[in-house]
């Protein structure tokens, strides 16, 4: 781990992942990881009537000081960086972050599991918006450096079915079974060298989003085989970089618990239907982060956030968070009221 600033946000962040379980820091910090903010900076954007301009997105100055005034006006304590959950899937063809205009789900560049091997390896200094995340990390880790900033990387099942369609990818688990470890396998070493690059820029921490790893749509058996094992691989090279990790997941879990003990990421983020006392008996090693019901944040009143953001913290989340992506209807003050409650 890197050493730990003396105070402020990124202190009790940091200190928090480093308890192995246990409560450190003398309140849980509230974050909103990057891939999660899409909607509210949605939202913000048009108050500037930025989505008109396409430059934007390629303008790492300008997405700091979004991710900086998400941070000002709601209390939340962390920096993220938003429209940034696709920039992989999208310097290969793939589905696009959908609050940038156009299809978010265009033709996919794969019809068969094979043809990973026609993908290129991504140069994070050159390819697609890659190089604009990365600079944008940089901005962010040295003008506010008590704060930390984290950034996104999409696991590698999650990435896969936005380059193929995922019945496609599903099939390929019975009747090509060497092929889809091999294709995963591949988005892995990506994913690894797109984390070095946002590390060597400045990231406090990495966060993993994997929102296909259900239990509902693989089964249990399909989640140990094809999305533990490849979360692993880039939680090991992560740590190696001197990096925490979290990582997300949706939908219930208590029935694959025995999974996520192999679970080698500091921090499991979880949805609004997991209830976190029972997840924490079953995993003590692990932090878990959530669960205010994002559902509730978008549209809901100031009394029903208060009281969501009070349920969460009564079953002791190591980190309060949202327990899902954000919709377009999630203001800014809807996350401004789930901070102060928090705090």
């Amino acid at each position: 781990m890197r050493p730990l600033s003396k105070t402020g946000e990124k202190d009790r962040f940091l200190r928090t992942l480093s308890a192995g379980g246990g409560h450190t820091a003398e309140r849980p910090p509230v974050i909103v990881p990057g891939s999660f903010r899409a909607g509210p900076g949605v939202d913000l954007a048009k108050e500037e009537d930025l989505p008109a301009n396409p430059q934007f997105f390629k303008d790492a100055r300008r997405l700091s000081e979004l991710s900086l005034f998400i941070h000002d006006r709601t209390g939340i304590e962390n920096l993220g960086l938003p429209f940034a959950m696709r920039v992989i899937s999208e310097a290969y063809g793939g589905e696009i972050d959908e609050w940038r205009g156009g299809p978010r789900i265009p033709p996919y560049p794969l019809k068969e599991v094979g043809e990973w091997k026609k993908l290129k390896n991504l140069n994070p200094a050159k390819d697609g918006l890659l190089p604009v995340i990365v600079e944008c990390m940089g901005l962010l880790s040295q003008t506010k450096p008590d704060i930390p900033v984290i950034a996104d990387i999409t696991a590698p099942l999650s990435l896969a079915t936005a380059l193929i369609d995922a019945k496609t990818l599903l099939k390929a688990f019975l009747r090509e079974t060497a092929e889809a470890h091999a294709f995963l396998s591949f988005l892995s070493l990506t994913a690894v060298e797109y984390a070095r690059s946002l590390v060597d820029a400045g990231a406090t921490a990495v966060f993993i989003d994997d929102p296909f790893s259900t239990v509902a749509l693989l089964g249990r058996d399909f989640f140990s085989l094809f999305a533990v094992p490849y979360i692993n691989r880039i939680t090991d090279a992560v740590h190696g970089m001197g990096c925490p990790v979290m990582v997300h997941l949706c939908g219930p879990l208590m029935g694959v618990r025995k999974e996520l003990e192999g679970l080698r990421a500091e921090c499991i983020s979880v949805d609004s239907c997991v209830s976190l006392k029972g997840l924490m008996a079953a995993l003590p090693g692990h932090l878990l982060m959530g669960n205010v019901s994002s559902l509730i944040l978008d549209g809901g009143r100031e009394d029903e956030i208060r009281a969501e953001t009070r349920r969460a913290l009564k079953e002791s989340p190591h980190i309060v968070a949202p327990s899902c992506g954000l919709t377009k209807g999630v203001t800014l003050k809807s996350l401004n009221i789930m901070a102060s409650e928090a705090k």
